[in-house]
């Protein structure tokens, strides 16, 4: 007879189930537990799936989690078929870490699968950038697009090193496509803006900054191209509209004499001497506030002090062809009709270099490959006084020629004096 409690009828007449006895509670504890175990043991198994390795790999890198990338790269070493997935990851790593040189070694090792190629390329072209190899860069960034042409970061390598190279034609194309296919992306239209602006193409170079503006409000750079798009409304004389974008730059001398040059413009010369004030008291060297000082001044009767300021401008500018002639001004105010012409021989013999750079820089243009050009265009740049528009252009000589022994000198040089 059995000893199980019987089972007993319900309301709606079905019968309620035994309750469970130890043996059968056991069995139950058994299954439960053993399914536990075996989910357990189904999920890290998909865990350690080489994909699964790679993903997690990235979202680690993405926060800044190195001890968890280097462990899912060393895991993707160890697995067949994935090791171009470990050389990737490895390649990532290195370049966060800002050693493009060792990076690129690992990733020549993901060109050869599929899955792992373009953005290997894409990796190593911003690599190249950061070594100062801009051929190498372009002909990389290139190498990914013809796998996938809608990769944007090796678009942006591709326009960023075009720019360094003098191509502006080929980085103004680059930068249109991206700037169409990324059309929240505020970067394209801003360098499409400092392109336009060393072509003296002032009103395409407003419409460039306002659209770059308009993208992202929290632009990172968002004072600079403020005080780049004041700079060209200034060109044109769009006085009002150029007080409006200076209002939202940094107080720096360069923002200060912009100021200073609408305020003259405006006729409120004593607000113009305060801006001016102002910039030289950050930066008493600062040779565009002396030479608007020193008109100022000339404007204001005070031919002495024009002068003093204005000698000391030409001492610490002697290719600037505006302060020749200010000083010519000067000096012919005071009846010193002799130094005044000597001062405007010197204002043409400058004149003429400031003429030649835009030549040049056409030139550069036109021809991609020639480092010679990039070389005279550095040499010109340091003499006219725009250290850091010379070392771009030796840098460029030498991403082109990296034996040009004269380039390398004068880089230098000018490194060595900043």
């Amino acid at each position: 007879m059995s000893n199980e409690p019987p089972s007993h009828p319900t309301d709606d007449g079905s019968a309620v189930p035994r309750a469970p006895t130890r043996k059968t509670g056991w069995i139950w504890a058994a299954f439960v537990v053993g399914l536990a175990a075996l989910t357990i043991g189904v999920l890290w198994w998909n865990s350690l799936r080489p994909e699964n390795c790679y993903l997690r790999g990235r979202r680690a890198l993405e926060k800044g989690d190195r001890i968890t990338a280097l462990r899912e790269m060393r895991r993707l070493l160890d697995t067949p078929d994935f090791e171009p997935h470990g050389r990737l990851l490895a390649g990532l790593i290195l370049a966060r870490e800002r050693k493009p040189a060792q990076a690129l070694d690992e990733l020549q090792y993901a060109l050869a699968d599929d899955e792992t190629a373009v953005e290997a390329l894409t990796t190593a072209a911003g690599c190249y950038y950061a070594l100062g190899q801009f051929v190498a860069t372009i002909e990389t960034a290139k190498s990914a697009l013809a796998r996938n042409e809608d990769a944007l970061d090796a678009r942006r390598w591709l326009a960023s090193a075009a720019y360094d190279l003098g191509r502006t034609g080929e980085a103004d194309a680059e930068l249109r496509t991206i700037s169409e296919k990324a059309p929240h992306d505020p970067r394209p239209e801003r360098l499409l803006g400092l392109i336009s602006k060393d072509f003296a193409e002032y009103a395409q170079a407003i419409d460039h900054y306002r659209e770059a503006l308009r993208r992202d409000p929290q632009f990172p750079d968002r004072a600079n191209v403020q005080a780049e798009l004041a700079e060209s409304l200034v060109k044109l004389g769009r006085i009002d509209e150029a007080l409006e974008a200076l209002r939202q730059c940094d107080r720096t001398p360069t923002v200060l004499v912009m100021e200073a040059d609408c305020a003259e413009s405006q006729g409120r010369i004593e607000a113009a001497h305060e801006r001016l004030q102002e910039a030289l008291a950050l930066d008493p060297q600062f040779i565009p506030a002396k030479l608007k000082r020193g008109t100022l001044l000339l404007l204001d009767g005070r031919f002495d002090d024009a002068v003093d300021v204005l000698e000391d401008a030409v001492r610490q500018a002697p290719y600037s062809s505006q302060a020749h002639f200010n000083l010519s001004q000067a000096y012919s105010r005071r009846g010193e009709k002799d130094k005044a012409e000597v001062q405007l021989q010197l204002r043409l013999e400058a004149e003429r270099d400031e003429q030649l750079f835009p030549e040049l820089h056409k030139e550069a243009a036109e021809k991609p490959n020639d480092p010679e050009i990039r070389y005279r265009l550095g040499m010109l740049a340091r003499k006219l006084g725009k250290p850091e528009l010379a070392r771009m252009w030796f840098r460029s000589a030498l991403a082109i020629e990296p034996r040009h022994l004269q380039a390398r000198s004068a880089l230098a040089e000018s490194e060595a004096s900043q």
